[in-house]
């Protein structure tokens, strides 16, 4: 049926491609977050970044032999220092030309939701690559620290904090952000993933999240609690922002899991699930809204100025009409 479904001719706002790439009409229901962020890309402003500030790169990466595109964007003023927060967004083609980020990026900074940062987003080439990369993978990790970073910091400078060094991922990519967190910590304190893909690498490890029931062939525990479990010998505290969809029954048991073995290791996690699926949609909302939770301590709000919440897409849903 899908290869049927077209969207919605009398939506006033623009559509969004669906994983798959299908064309997607948004549906809002009344109680649902405003999403006010993201007004002028829904209004068909798919350009909106400021060109001034967007910089463009091909990275030639000699560890994992291959090309691809970066983008680097910078919101805000600049600043007399070079110490902004650092964020780097994984699946970067998708946020910055399926549901370009931009805009949505500056509503936020210049509504005092974010502080003034320096953006990353990296593209992941293509599906076989991404479920490579992505998924755990050390030498993604290793060539983004030693070989991208640097370059990024001579083109756009920022503070070496990883108090206030951000990756964000969604599936697989949120796999690949907790990863990047638990591996070095001393580079990414900040974590945010969306509907991670927290069954990777056993089929079996699926299969007991979709029965909610413990695995009976002698498996002590998942690839990811063991990374989780490790990270206790560590001095480092990660904060952590997790979301997963209530119609994702699997990812968000894996959750739930996820978010109490980080809370028994001492790290920071907070966690919420929205009304939704495996959806940019419902992704777009989270993505500002966890930025906002993980960048508080650095958000130079103006003094009396009441701080609110961005606006988030829990109960946005998508839909196709065939």
């Amino acid at each position: 049926a899908l290869k049927f479904a077209q969207t919605d001719s009398l939506n006033p706002n623009l559509y969004h491609d669906g994983l798959r790439g299908q064309p997607l009409s948004a549906a809002h229901l009344p109680q649902a977050p405003l999403q006010t962020a993201w007004r002028d890309v829904d209004r068909n402003s798919r350009l909106a970044a400021d060109q001034g500030r967007l910089h463009r790169m091909e990275w030639n990466s000699v560890r994992l032999r291959n090309s691809r595109r970066v983008w680097i964007y910078r919101t805000g003023a600049m600043p007399k220092e070079s110490k902004l927060p650092l964020v780097v967004l994984l699946d970067g083609q998708y946020w910055a030309e399926a549901m370009p980020v931009f805009s949505a990026l500056d509503h936020a900074t210049h509504a005092d939701l974010l502080p003034p940062s320096v953006y990353v987003l990296i593209d992941s080439l293509n599906a076989d690559m991404r479920r490579r990369e992505l998924a755990c993978d050390e030498a993604f990790l290793e060539a983004v620290q030693r070989e991208l970073l640097p370059v990024v910091a001579g083109l756009a400078p920022y503070g070496r904090d990883p108090s206030k060094t951000v990756i964000a991922g969604q599936s697989f990519g949120g796999l690949a952000a907790l990863f990047a967190g638990l591996r070095a910590p001393e580079c990414f304190g900040c974590v945010l993933s969306q509907s991670g893909s927290f069954w990777w690498p056993e089929a079996y490890v699926r299969e007991e999240l979709r029965s909610n029931t413990p695995d009976t062939r002698g498996h002590a525990r998942d690839v990811v609690a063991d990374l989780i479990e490790s990270s206790k010998s560590g001095a480092s505290r990660l904060r952590v922002f997790l979301e997963a969809g209530s119609f994702e029954k699997i990812i968000r048991v894996a959750s739930d899991r996820v978010h109490r073995t980080l809370i028994n290791a001492g790290h920071d996690a907070h966690y919420r699930v929205y009304s939704g699926g495996h959806d940019p949609l419902c992704w777009r909302g989270g993505l500002l809204d966890g930025l906002s939770v993980l960048l508080a301590d650095h958000r130079a709000a103006p003094a009396g100025a009441t701080a609110s919440r961005s606006d988030g897409s829990r109960l946005a849903i998508a839909n196709a009409t065939e």
